[in-house]
């Protein structure tokens, strides 16, 4: 080895793909394995993209959100098509002390009423009264941001296992470090 780490990352579905870019930008020699032929084929490529920390911490612990809050940043800086439109969220008025607790478990938004909201999401026009606004989150498409990351990874020199092209298993990986995405 040439004293740089050795990185096996298992899976390459968002977690997988974000970790091993990571790791490579960081020095790491990153190989990784998904059983699956090729990018995307798993349950990330149908994932919403939401980067919405300050919606997530309704019920993440405070050290996810602090973790979380660069996270469109990060996103932008990596992949095209960042959308950084925010996010709206709403309850219909049966349910509006539901928002109020979401709210009081939040922070970083605005108060919106039936104008904003119509301003905002014109096809929700006159159907909610009341919501919230978080203008500092966003979203990304995974269906661009998977194969971008994959490109990365490989500009960054990481090597890619697919199920055919698989090592047998009795030879150990000694001083390889092991990544679960």
């Amino acid at each position: 080895m040439n004293g740089k780490p050795h990185i096996l990352v298992k899976g390459a579905g968002v977690a997988g793909l974000t970790a091993a870019v990571t790791l490579a930008e960081r020095g790491g020699v990153v190989t990784l394995y998904d059983c699956a032929d090729r990018v995307g084929a798993g349950a990330s490529w149908m994932a919403g993209g939401m980067l919405a920390p300050w919606c997530e911490a309704e019920s993440a612990p405070a050290e996810v959100t602090a973790q979380s809050v660069d996270s469109v940043d990060w996103w932008a800086s990596h992949v095209p098509g960042v959308v950084r439109e925010g996010s709206l969220v709403l309850a219909p008025a049966r349910d509006v002390g539901e928002l109020a607790r979401f709210g009081r478990r939040t922070s970083h938004f605005q108060n919106v009423g039936e104008a904003d909201i119509a301003r905002l999401e014109p096809d929700l026009a006159g159907r909610f009264q009341k919501g919230l606004f978080f203008a500092d989150e966003g979203h990304v498409d995974p269906r661009k941001a998977l194969p971008a990351l994959a490109e990365s990874l490989a500009r960054l020199g990481g090597r890619w296992l697919w199920p055919q092209r698989r090592p047998r298993m009795r030879r150990h990986l000694t001083g390889w470090w092991i990544a679960q995405g």
